[in-house]
């Protein structure tokens, strides 16, 4: 394979920068190439043949010999021995770096998750809370207007300002999302609250009892005109009087307009037989100033009263516009809660996967990390072993190809690189000795020729071999110290190559300790996978107990919602029932009336008649107003009935989705125990192939051993071979004494 990197292009040829990891025969480049350069002095350039099926190499020349040097790893022995027991520990130590990192990361991402979620979680109890709050506040408006009472302005008060904190502290949150609708709801709650106080006022001024207000001054009036008409005899008077009175309660019960007419009229035909010439003008002049104020105090009640009808459904119709943004409110924290869920679970999914890719990647690259640098000593050492296995052999023209290594082992090999070359000398000096020793012989022989044919004195014979031991004992002593000076480096080198093997063994030792201590960390990695694996289980099993409970949970909701509903029932026809009753009762008020009417026509004879109406008229009235009661409280049964019944059904649903989400949650877990697994699984792998890079760093150690063994050798040798030459140096010594003596 090969990096290729795009520089220039043009027309008419194509430039790269190429960096190549394999032969050329089996490079396989790109269409389109002509020219490629390997950027330094002697570039390299290929003849290419195109074909439809990929590209030929035609010839290649140039500088190739690195391609070989990148194979062998020879960039890789620039880094001396301890520098590369660094980067590894470097590098394990930056793979855990990594997975820390991640998992601090995962952490953090699940963090700001669960915060999110928090909060979110939170607005949703807000905006429950304002909503109960606001349903307190709708409770307290219908208690004011059904009893009348001023202490519901206080709890509607109360009400209003736990919903006005409940909004303000969701505001507070800073959720983007919901800003919009709690600015809206603080906004119309202040509205609400001043329009209840409206109504509040209106009903103040119409009166909380039939002694107050307007309701009170109109009472006066008519018991003052009762009392007048008491006193007088004409029955026509009191019968148009009782149907003002009834005019009067059906507006009160009705809030129509039509009954204020019909109360004119009959106020026109009251003064009309005031002015009959059987009234007595006293009677009629006590009555009219009653009967006007009586009118007055009528028309001031309706017109208030009417108001007072519409400012309701103001009330209303304000609470009504508040209601979908309340709902809208807790939708918008609910799907943020579910969001923030989600988002948890795929930050933890996602640290578990990166997590996983990082720690694969990291035991991958500490592995071929640990087998390059392994590789780069062990070679090295074997080819240094066997360039001094050669040279103890004998064989002084081996190849020592490790002197150009910057490390420890091309120190080792360039000590050995200088006992070669003094070997080589040694050897040299000694083919020029037998040289000249042969030399020597022979002008002996040819002296000794000499002497026999020229019969010369011993005289000169004793001086002619003087000079020849004088020549003999410079030549030999000059030998023996070229060869002692040799010896003595020779052995000098030894110790070096002995100190570098001793180092490289220390050096190899430092890497067994370092690959078991990374055996020892991946062996913690995957405890603590297995328990990890353990915790997952349990939560699994957790999740589903969780889930289980909560379908039980549905099933009691759904039950306890049939039987409210079926409460809710029997309050609806309870309330049939009162409606029937206070229909009768009505009928019952009408027929009293109508009774007492033609018994105050009958005269003198229907006046026991019109007592047994006036009796029946008040038990009616009495009924009625029982009835109204009864009717008050069914009502306030059946709205709270059907909070109940929408309450128990969002508690249903709540539970629903609390089961679907421990479901979820209990598939992810489920997922997770796998993964987790697989991580256990994978960090085993991983031990193994610490364990056999251990392995390996011994057998380099057991390499350096047997190199420290062999310089030892080679020191002794040396060592031996310098006691010898002394030895003959003083032999040679003796031997020269003893010739000059002759």
């Amino acid at each position: 394979f090969g990096l290729l990197i795009f520089l220039k292009s043009t027309k008419s040829k194509h430039v790269f920068l190429l960096k190549l990891a394999m032969y050329p025969k089996y490079s396989k480049l790109l269409q389109n190439c002509r020219y490629l350069k390997y950027c330094r002095n002697d570039p390299i350039v290929c003849s290419l043949q195109f074909h439809q099926s990929g590209i030929q190499i035609m010839s290649i020349s140039g500088n190739t010999s690195f391609l070989s040097t990148l194979l062998d790893f020879n960039f890789i022995r620039r880094i001396n021995v301890g520098m590369r027991m660094n980067v590894l520990t470097l590098i394990v130590a930056l793979g855990f770096l990594a997975c820390g990192a991640i998992v601090f990361q995962s952490m953090e991402s699940q963090k700001a998750a669960k915060e999110s979620g928090d909060r979110h979680a939170k607005l949703a109890e807000l905006a429950r809370d304002a909503n109960i709050d606001g349903l307190q506040m709708r409770r307290s408006e219908k208690d004011f207007l059904i009893r009348k009472l001023e202490k519901y302005l206080g709890k509607y008060q109360k009400s209003a300002s736990k919903m006005e904190e409940a909004l303000a502290e969701g505001h507070s949150l800073g959720i983007k999302e919901a800003e919009e609708e709690i600015k809206l709801l603080l906004e119309k709650l202040p509205a609400h609250r001043a329009q209840f106080q409206v109504v509040f006022d209106t009903q103040k001024k119409l009166g909380f009892n039939e002694k107050q207000g307007l309701q009170g001054a109109m009472r006066k009036s008519v018991q003052s005109v009762e009392k007048e008409l008491n006193k007088t005899s004409v029955d026509k008077l009191k019968v148009t009087m009782l149907m003002m009175r009834r005019h009067e309660k059906d507006f009160i019960m009705r809030h129509s307009n039509k009954y204020v007419g019909r109360m004119a009229k009959r106020k026109s035909e009251f003064e009309a037989m005031l002015n009959l010439p059987f009234i007595d003008p006293n009677v009629k002049k006590a009555l009219l100033p009653l009967m006007d104020s009586y009118h007055k105090d009528f028309n001031a009640y309706a017109k208030v009263d009417i108001n007072m009808v519409q400012e309701v459904k103001n009330l209303s119709a304000i609470y009504a516009d508040m209601e979908p943004h309340l709902v809208k409110l807790f939708e918008i924290a609910e799907l943020g809660v579910a969001e923030t869920n989600k988002q948890q679970i795929e930050a933890q999914q996602e640290s578990v996967k990166m997590l996983i890719i990082v720690a694969v990647f990291v035991i991958l690259l500490v592995i071929l990390s640990f087998w390059i640098v392994g590789r780069s000593i062990r070679r090295p050492i074997e080819g240094l072993n066997s360039v001094m296995l050669e040279l103890a052999s004998g064989n002084l023209d081996v190849n020592n190809e490790g002197i150009g290594a910057r490390d420890e082992v091309g120190e080792m090999a360039r000590s050995v690189e200088v006992f070669q070359k003094s070997a080589v000398e040694a050897k040299r000096l000694g083919q020029e000795a037998e040289q000249n020793r042969t030399e020597r012989e022979n002008q002996a022989e040819e002296e000794r020729k000499r002497e026999a044919t020229e019969n010369t004195t011993r005289v000169e014979r004793q001086e002619k071999m003087d000079g020849l031991t004088g020549d003999f004992s410079d030549t030999v002593e000059g030998i023996l110290g070229i060869v002692a000076s040799q010896a003595t480096q020779m052995e000098s080198t030894a110790q070096n190559m002995s100190g570098v093997a001793e180092t490289t063994r220390n050096q190899s030792n430092t890497v067994s300790t370092a690959a078991e201590q990374a055996s020892a960390s991946v062996q913690t990695v995957a405890t603590a996978a297995e328990e990890l694996s353990a915790s997952v289980d349990e939560i699994s099993r957790q999740v589903t107990h969780s889930a289980k409970i909560s379908g039980e949970a549905v099933a009691a909701a759904e039950g306890t919602n049939q039987t409210i509903r079926e409460l809710a029932e029997a309050a609806q026809r309870i309330g049939d029932v009162v409606d029937l009753i206070n229909d009768i009762a009505s009928q019952t008020n009408l027929l009293a009336l109508n009774a007492t009417i033609e018994a105050a026509r009958a005269g003198e004879a229907g006046k026991g008649f019109a007592v047994v109406a006036s009796e029946v008229k008040n038990l009616a009235s009495q009924t009625a107003q029982a009835t109204e009661d009864i009717g008050n409280q069914i009502s306030s049964i059946q709205s709270t009935t059907r909070q109940a019944v929408d309450a128990i059904e969002g508690i249903g649903t709540t539970i629903g989705e609390m089961n679907e989400i421990a479901t979820a949650i209990a598939s992810a877990v489920e997922e997770q125990g796998a993964a987790t697994n697989e991580i256990s699984r994978n960090v085993q792998d991983a031990a193994a192939g610490t364990q056999q890079v251990s392995e390996n760093i011994s057998e380099v150690r057991s390499g350096s051993e047997q190199t420290e063994s062999s310089s030892n050798e080679v020191l002794s040798a040396s060592r031996e071979l310098s006691d010898k030459f002394g030895n003959l140096q003083s032999e040679v010594q003796s031997f020269l004494q003893g010739i000059k003596a002759i």
